[in-house]
């Protein structure tokens, strides 16, 4: 059975053990798109803050970028100027924390919802304090519930230009600095590399590790994709976000003009 085909099986599965849920849980008076593609297909082009309401859960606001790659993007994480600490505890990552017009983490329990409603490629996208970028995407990728510890049930094929720092974390329980769930039986990789991440023994990628603008500031817990420049060489810039397959794949690099976003829109 095709990875795919076997992720279809598990979600026709879970919604089917979700039928003896409540009927009034959720308030279904106003019908909201339940992610950014659903609103760039009723018309909207203009990147910014729009509301969505995945399946089971209650509408709130995210960022959709409709530009690059095709756009269609809810986006999950955002980094740029080191405005927002990303070492948090396990109920910040769980329930989001930042600002929408800057830097944010959508939180956990959101990501759940949205990536076992249908199948989501993922795409990141990173930059260095010169300017150098690039981007890792996976053909599919889902988050599985807390009870789980919020491990990435389901990671797709690498494409992209970044290298793949991502595929040795699949399958791995999200740790915190209060919620050591990696596989290190020495210490606490969150700790260790000052952040939040799906740690194994520890990691290729630490993408909330503690924001760095030179090699020497935060060695070893700055944010870094190994494949793409090394752990001694930090990021600037990432962004994570995810689109509803299927969907057209980007053909090269060519980034697309970003856009300021106005709205000043709290996760907490």
């Amino acid at each position: 059975m095709s990875l795919i085909n076997e992720f279809r099986k598990t979600l026709h599965d879970q919604k089917r053990k979700c039928e003896c849920k409540a009927a009034g849980r959720v308030d279904r008076s106003e019908r909201y798109p339940t992610d950014c593609h659903e609103i760039q297909m009723q018309g909207f082009n203009v990147s910014g803050i729009y509301k969505i309401k995945p399946e089971d859960m209650e509408p709130f606001y995210v960022l959709c970028d409709l530009t690059t790659a095709g756009g269609g993007w809810t986006v999950l994480q955002n980094r740029f100027d080191g405005s927002q600490d990303f070492y948090k505890s396990w109920s910040d990552y769980k329930n989001g924390f930042g600002n929408l017009a800057g830097e944010f983490w959508l939180g956990l329990e959101k990501v759940n919802y949205l990536t076992n409603q249908k199948l989501y490629e993922l795409r990141i996208e990173m930059e260095t304090q010169h300017g150098q970028e690039a981007y890792a995407g996976y053909s599919v990728f889902t988050v599985g519930p807390e009870h789980e510890g919020f491990r990435i049930s389901t990671l797709g094929t690498y494409y992209g230009t970044a290298g793949d720092s991502l595929s040795y974390h699949a399958g791995q329980k999200y740790s915190t600095i209060d919620a050591d769930n990696d596989e290190w039986k020495d210490g606490a990789c969150a700790v260790e590399h000052g952040g939040a991440w799906w740690y194994k023994e520890c990691d290729k990628s630490n993408l909330n590790g503690k924001y760095s603008t030179t090699a020497d500031e935060h060695r070893g817990q700055s944010i870094y994709w190994i494949s793409f420049k090394g752990p001694n060489f930090p990021l600037t810039k990432t962004k994570m976000m995810i689109r509803p397959l299927p969907a057209s794949r980007p053909n090269d690099l060519a980034e697309q003009s970003r856009v300021k976003y106005d709205h000043s829109t709290h996760l907490i």
